[in-house]
């Protein structure tokens, strides 16, 4: 299902890692739902997610497994944007958000588990029914 954020599919598998996902989307109303997992100690994972023209869409992502993970986003819309992302275990964390657009939008990050965390949000809104991020680091 689209609406399915559970992705328990993928990190259960216990796969080598290495993983990368470059999606470049042009389209309104899109949900997209991105997950990258593995049990190895050769797991990095790096996402880049480019988004235009995307009034009303809805974001997830999840990483998790050791090693890297790196999650670059631009998103450009006109009209409301939804995006929530999770980085879990063992470290070296990083996210790198840019929202570009003049309607609200509502951010929602997790950073956790083995200490190393760092995100980057750039977020242009000017809406009066203002934006809203939300962002949990630690262990």
């Amino acid at each position: 299902s689209l609406d399915d954020t559970s992705c328990a599919h993928g990190y259960n598998d216990y796969n080598d890692g290495g993983h990368t996902i470059n999606l470049d989307q042009h389209a309104d109303d899109g949900k997209v739902t991105l997950s990258q997992g593995s049990g190895s100690s050769y797991s990095n994972h790096t996402m880049d997610v480019r988004l235009y023209n995307a009034d009303y869409s809805n974001v997830f992502w999840r990483q998790r497994g050791d090693g890297v993970k790196n999650v670059y986003l631009n998103a450009n819309t006109h009209q409301a944007i939804n995006i929530n992302g999770e980085q879990r275990g063992d470290g070296a964390h990083s996210a790198t958000i840019n929202l570009y657009g003049s309607q609200s939008s509502a951010v929602t990050l997790l950073q956790q588990g083995g200490t190393n965390q760092s995100y980057t949000l750039s977020q242009t809104c000017v809406t009066a029914g203002g934006c809203s991020v939300t962002v949990t680091q630690g262990n």
